[in-house]
């Protein structure tokens, strides 16, 4: 596939968008949208709740999902709980459950775009740059955080990848600026509890976690069940 541009044939394709949601201990069970706006040619974002003293954690899912899956809003509620954060999730349903993957997969690339984007306007919005952003992503959603990292010219200084995509990524084997790697951030750590099968099986972080030797079943899980290690990391 070529991730580059759109195919001419779309027939079947499930079309939408990327959205923002930003929570914080202040609106930890309500999220707030936050929307890229333009006026005079000049991109910012008005946020009621983004305190620009504290630290970055963008979360997102991966194929056949939202952000309002357990495992998003349950690392947002131990995140801030345990530490004083801007969580934002990032919210690409509608183009994650196209149901032939492939096209799911060819999505990531746009939303990728659209994560570096909002991380940029926030830079710019609020003066700060990106010292104390920390990108984490499931499945396809791992693949979103590495072209959001790519596109932000390597300057994340985290990205997490939890059981980042294999087909179409490392099966076939894509050139790096086509899937997560150590190019991507300052600091890539991946975790393999899929290895092989869903998951990548190969060390493509700085850092690469293989618990139980990274393969499925892991302990714990019904057959046929992701595994999903929540680590809260703090710098």
């Amino acid at each position: 596939m070529n991730f580059s541009r759109i195919p001419q044939t779309t027939g079947g394709m499930r079309f939408g968008d990327a959205y923002f949601n930003l929570y914080t201990r202040n609106n930890i069970e309500t999220a707030e949208s936050l929307i890229i706006e333009k006026n005079n040619n000049k991109s910012s974002i008005n946020s009621t709740f983004f305190d620009k003293t504290k630290d970055v954690k963008v979360v997102t899912h991966g194929w056949l999902s939202t952000d309002k899956v357990n495992w998003v809003q349950e690392m947002k509620f131990t995140f801030l709980k345990e530490y004083d954060l801007n969580v934002i999730t990032v919210d690409w349903g509608e183009l994650a459950k196209n149901k032939f993957y492939p096209w799911a997969a060819l999505s990531t690339r746009y939303v990728g775009k659209r994560v570096a984007k909002l991380l940029s306007v926030i830079t710019e919005t609020y003066e700060i740059d990106f010292e104390n952003v920390h990108l984490i992503g499931h499945s396809l959603g791992a693949q979103v955080m590495g072209y959001a990292g790519m596109f932000s010219n390597g300057s994340i200084p985290r990205i997490t990848g939890l059981d980042p995509a294999r087909p179409l990524f490392e099966l076939p084997k894509m050139p790096n600026d086509y899937a997560l790697e150590k190019s991507d951030a300052s600091f890539v750590d991946i975790i393999h509890s899929a290895a092989g099968t869903y998951g990548y099986k190969g060390n493509y972080g700085h850092v690469d976690f293989y618990p139980n030797r990274g393969t499925q079943i892991q302990p714990g899980c019904e057959k046929g069940e992701f595994t999903l290690y929540l680590i809260v990391a703090s710098y």
